[in-house]
Order: structure tokens, then C-alpha cells, then sequence
């Protein structure tokens, strides 16, 4: 028995269409491949776009923040530090050279002073503590002398007060930076701190010493205030233009505390400001 199989293609055409099934294959595995890829294009163009819109999101916001604390500080204090002025103060070391004759002959006891302090005690609160002694004892001055336009007497414990008032502010001024030394709490901060308590401080020792020789608020005082604060003032500018704080052999401030306490003490004695009007030529 013969079988005949018939068909309705050649082996030629069966060739030439395995090979068109393949070509097809291909073409749709490069399609797929092309698709595949401009899909991760496109995820990773959304991806870098998302990153960057993150990234200048946080940057205005970084940039608002900086801009509202600048005008918070701004509010506050009326002036700001530009970004170089904290650059600087970061790197700003305070030198100092102190030729005076009395400092000289007071470093023992203010060494002695420091070591009785506790390490833990900040060079910031030895500056305040000094400073809340002179508040008190403007505020008592004020109280009792202001009634009287500044030109009373007043009791021989409240000139005694601001005598020791006065040396104990001189002591822990002294000895402040020491203890910042000694605990390594040195800072551009402290030191900026400790000169703008001495600026107030200036203020009120002009004060307590017209109300103690019986000045009066006449213009004079005033005139007497400011050139305090002038030859203060002469100090930091000099400061400044040199990166030096001098002071000569009997114009530190030491000298000018010393010679208000005595005067302070002095009048404490006396009880009356009458010791301010003697006339040399009459004794």
C-alpha cells in the first residue's frame, strides 16, 4: 500500500517562511528591547526630575529659613553678622598687652581669686556675677538719688557698698578670662560678651560717681558720661585697627577702678560730699 501525504507547500517555501518567522521574532524582540529601554529613560528622567524639583524645594527652603533668621536677628538687634563677619569672628583671637604698674602688682591675688573657683563654673557666669553687684547697687543709688536730681547725700553703708560693689566687678573681671583659660571655654563670644558687659558697666560706675560728689543731671553730667564713654570708646577702635587691646603703665582700667574705690570708701568715712569742696589753699 502506497500512502501519498500531500501539501500545500514546497520545502523552499517552508524555509523561506521559518525565516520570515524568525526576521519577526527579532524585529519584536528589538521592539520590546527599545520599548524597554525608552521606558527606563523615561523613569529615569522622572526620577532626576523629581530629584532636582527635591532639591531646589529645599533650597528655597534653606534659603527662606536663612532669610528669616537674618530678619529675626535683624528685628531683634537691629544690626546682623554677614557671613564673612562669622567666618572672621570663628577665627578672631583676642591679644592684649597690659604695661600697667597696678595689674602687675594684683596678678598673685587675682591668681589666687581664680583657683578658688570650681572648674565647672563658666567664664561667662563670673562676668555676670560681678555685673548683678553693680545692678544692685545703681538700682539702690538711683532710688535714693533720684528724687533729689542726683545731688544728695546718702547713707555712709550705701557708698561702702559700692565700694566693694565696685572692687568685687574689678576682681571677677580680672579673672574671668583666666578661668576661661584654665577650663579651655576661650571663645571670640566670651570675649565679645565680657567688653559689652563692660560698656554697660561704664555707664553705670559714671553714674554712681556723679551721684557721690553730688554733681547733679545738669548738661555737665551728661558731658561727663559721654567722655567717659569716649576714652572707652578710643580703647575697642584702637583695638580694631591694631588687633591689640593696650593698655599703658597708668591708664588701665585697673588704675581708674582703684581710685574709685578708694573715693568710694573715702566718702563712706567722710559721710558727706563736702569732702568734693575743700579748698586745697584753705588747710
Amino acid at each position: 500500500h502506497k500512502m501519498t501525504v500531500s501539501s500545500s507547500t514546497t520545502p523552499s517555501e517552508d524555509i523561506e517562511s521559518i525565516s520570515q518567522d524568525s526576521k519577526n521574532v527579532i524585529i519584536d524582540s528589538e521592539s520590546n528591547n527599545e520599548g524597554d529601554s525608552d521606558q527606563k529613560s523615561e523613569t529615569k528622567k522622572g526620577s532626576l526630575g523629581q530629584q532636582q524639583n527635591t532639591e531646589r524645594k529645599n533650597l528655597a527652603s534653606s534659603s527662606h529659613d536663612d532669610a528669616a533668621s537674618i530678619t529675626h536677628t535683624h528685628t531683634i538687634s537691629g544690626v546682623y553678622l554677614t557671613s564673612h563677619a562669622k567666618k572672621a569672628l570663628l577665627k578672631y583671637k583676642y591679644h592684649s598687652s597690659d604695661a600697667s604698674f597696678a595689674s602687675f602688682h594684683m596678678q598673685g591675688f587675682w591668681e589666687w581669686c581664680v583657683a578658688l573657683l570650681p572648674i565647672w563654673m563658666a567664664p561667662n557666669l563670673v562676668t555676670v556675677i560681678g555685673f548683678i553687684g553693680i545692678c544692685v547697687n545703681m538700682a539702690i543709688f538711683l532710688f535714693m538719688a533720684a528724687p533729689h536730681n542726683l545731688d544728695t547725700d546718702l547713707p555712709r553703708w550705701a557708698y561702702f557698698m559700692a565700694a566693694f560693689a565696685t572692687f568685687a566687678y574689678q576682681t571677677l573681671d580680672a579673672i574671668d578670662g583666666k578661668q576661661a583659660r584654665r577650663t579651655g571655654a576661650s571663645s571670640p563670644l566670651g570675649e565679645m560678651f565680657d567688653h559689652s558687659i563692660d560698656s554697660i558697666v561704664t555707664l553705670f560706675h559714671a553714674i554712681t560717681f556723679l551721684i557721690c560728689i553730688r554733681f547733679g543731671a545738669g548738661w555737665s553730667a551728661y558731658l561727663f558720661i559721654v567722655m567717659t564713654f569716649f576714652a572707652a570708646y578710643l580703647c575697642i577702635w584702637e583695638n580694631y585697627y591694631t588687633d591689640e587691646m593696650r593698655f599703658g603703665y597708668w591708664n588701665s582700667p585697673t588704675e581708674a577702678l582703684l581710685v574709685s574705690i578708694v573715693a568710694l570708701a573715702a566718702h563712706g568715712f567722710i559721710g558727706t560730699a563736702e569732702f568734693w569742696t575743700w579748698n586745697a589753699l584753705d588747710l
